[in-house]
């Protein structure tokens, strides 16, 4: 099936948006943490978590941008996203957070959709291993995967 020309040009201009935004966003990111990192060496913390909250900001959107290339097919540009975005999230405030517990989810479901099953097996693990951490949050996981 072939797009019509307008709706390609609106899908491709979404997309270059969409990494533009991104590119932007890697280096607002890299600002953020290069100004935690003074805050934290120079022992202003309130300051450091904030700015690591910033940078956790972007992991989000390196996320959701995973999502937009995984379903154009595009999966090397998905699995830089969520390389990136497991990154940010080890790198953060909270390195074992349920965020991070769903990037490597979701980088384990690209990986099979890749057939790197083995590769996925390991970052599945990693992620059940967080949400064990979090019972509450197993907990829900597991009744909504059983609907």
């Amino acid at each position: 099936m072939t797009l019509p020309k307008t709706l390609w040009l609106t899908v491709s201009g979404l997309s270059l948006l969409v990494a533009v935004s991104a590119y932007a966003q890697a280096i607002e990111w890299a600002d953020a943490m290069k100004a935690a990192e003074r805050a934290l060496n120079e022992s202003r913390y309130e300051e450091a978590e904030q700015y690591l909250r910033t940078a956790v900001r972007y992991a989000g959107t390196l996320s959701t941008l995973a999502r937009l290339y995984s379903a154009e097919g595009k999966h090397a540009d998905a699995e830089a996203a969520l390389k990136r975005s497991v990154a940010i999230r080890e790198r953060g405030a909270s390195p074992r957070s349920l965020d991070l517990a769903g990037d490597l989810d979701a980088y384990a479901r690209l990986l099979c959709t890749m057939h790197r099953d083995s590769e996925a097996v390991a970052l599945e693990a990693r992620a059940a291993a967080i949400r064990a951490e979090h019972p509450a949050a197993e907990l829900s996981k597991r009744t909504s995967e059983t609907r």
